[in-house]
């Protein structure tokens, strides 16, 4: 991977980064805040979290993968997100926990407000405090919390506390335990002020129960114990803060581990060109699938990265999506190679976006009597529909255009 240059454009905030996110497959389309990514390259062994900090010339990003920045074509790295988005951990987020009279937020009213805001799992702030209820708090809420009346008597009442609460929180999602509890007592100070409760809301409840089904309950304090989270006392706010907020990440970091298994049991076209092959025959027989699989099973252009400091941007592959098919003279490895340092992103499949592909020598005992690989024929009916303006070349087409000899 390529350390950026000076000339690359920062993100001045988190919406520019959301709408950078969206517009480019990073993210779903009904995402309401950022989220850390997966960077699955040759630059590590298993796949580690990212952060997305900025992009050269739109198509390439700039990432931090631990303390170094680096740059990455932004097709790959939504390419790496697959599978990973219902684990996605926000950068930014706020984990909350009230007390409260009782269960039913009709008639039932918060006693304590705690939240800790988080970015990228580091804490960087605490709202802490009691509120006055304006009623009495029954005697066995006071025994499971230790909030008494004489305790709140002296509290600010929850619409002095909204302001400063609503100022801490910005428009952070909000992380909690049985979200619905607290959401639905929160809604209803909110809108009885004159706020409005805008905000994502992730249920750690429902996190845990897909992280670890095994489990026969998913309360709190059990979870807790059965994961050695950080002990806490029960039952006082911002002490549930900080358990839940372990919890977040144990729940992430689970689905994560279970998402890279299960991609790694997968048949991968990216590694074996299987799905590619399969998903578009339409003359060949099994057995064209299985020889080219077989055939150029061990190479993924994912795992081939830039060797050159700096790219040529005025090389006519520069930003350019290019795909092989067929037997080169040079190895395979070697021709991604070469076009990855010119600054072209290489593809294992082709599809609308594909600017050229690099024909080579086709075995009919593995394409068939047409002598046609099905990347080729894909291509030729992608073009013949209007849907895309794919260059074919030659192996001596590829050279001369990554030299700059001729122009296609």
């Amino acid at each position: 991977m390529i350390p950026p240059k000076d000339n690359w454009t920062a993100f001045s905030n988190d919406s520019e980064k959301l709408r950078f996110m969206v517009e480019h497959n990073l993210a779903a389309p009904s995402s309401k805040f950022t989220k850390s990514l997966m960077y699955s390259g040759g630059f590590t062994n298993v796949p580690v979290i990212c952060t997305l900090k900025g992009f050269i010339k739109d198509f390439i990003s700039v990432i931090q993968v631990g303390d170094e920045l680096h740059c990455i074509n932004t097709d790959y790295l939504a390419d790496m997100q697959s599978g990973f988005s219902s684990s996605a951990l926000a950068e930014s987020y706020v984990v909350l926990d009230l007390e409260t009279t009782g269960r039913n937020h009709n008639k039932d009213s918060i006693i304590e407000i705690a939240a800790v805001k988080y970015v990228h799992g580091n804490e960087i702030g605490t709202f802490e405090t009691l509120v006055n209820p304006r009623k009495l708090i029954p005697e066995e809420v006071t025994d499971l919390t230790g909030i008494s009346n004489e305790a709140v008597a002296t509290a600010p009442e929850i619409k002095e506390v909204l302001p400063e609460f609503i100022s801490f929180i910005e428009k952070l999602p909000i992380v909690a335990h049985n979200a619905p509890f607290d959401k639905s007592f929160l809604c209803d100070a909110f809108y009885t002020y004159g706020y409005n409760f805008d905000y994502s809301v992730i249920d750690t409840l429902k996190l845990s129960r897909k992280a670890f089904p095994e489990f026969e309950n998913h309360k709190l304090e059990n979870l807790k114990v059965w994961l050695e989270l950080p002990e806490q006392p029960s039952h006082r706010a911002l002490a549930d803060v900080y358990t839940c907020a372990a919890l977040y990440l144990k729940c992430t970091s689970k689905l994560m581990e279970d998402q890279l298994i299960k991609n790694t049991s997968d048949d991968d076209s990216e590694n074996n060109e299987l799905s590619n092959e399969a998903s578009y025959r339409k003359r060949g027989s099994s057995r064209k699938v299985s020889a080219v699989v077989s055939h150029f099973n061990n190479i993924n252009p994912r795992d081939i990265s830039p060797t050159v400091t700096a790219f040529d941007e005025s090389n006519p592959l520069f930003g350019k999506n290019i795909v092989f098919t067929g037997e080169l003279n040079m190895d395979r490895a070697e021709a991604m190679q070469i076009a990855v340092n010119s600054g072209a992103i290489v593809k294992s499949s082709v599809s609308k976006k594909t600017d050229y592909l690099v024909v080579g020598k086709q075995d009919k005992a593995l394409v068939g009597e047409d002598g046609m690989s099905t990347k080729e024929e894909k291509a030729y009916d992608l073009n013949k529909s209007g849907k895309a303006n794919i260059i074919f070349l030659n192996e001596d087409q590829f050279l001369q255009l990554i030299n700059c000899e001729v122009s296609v």
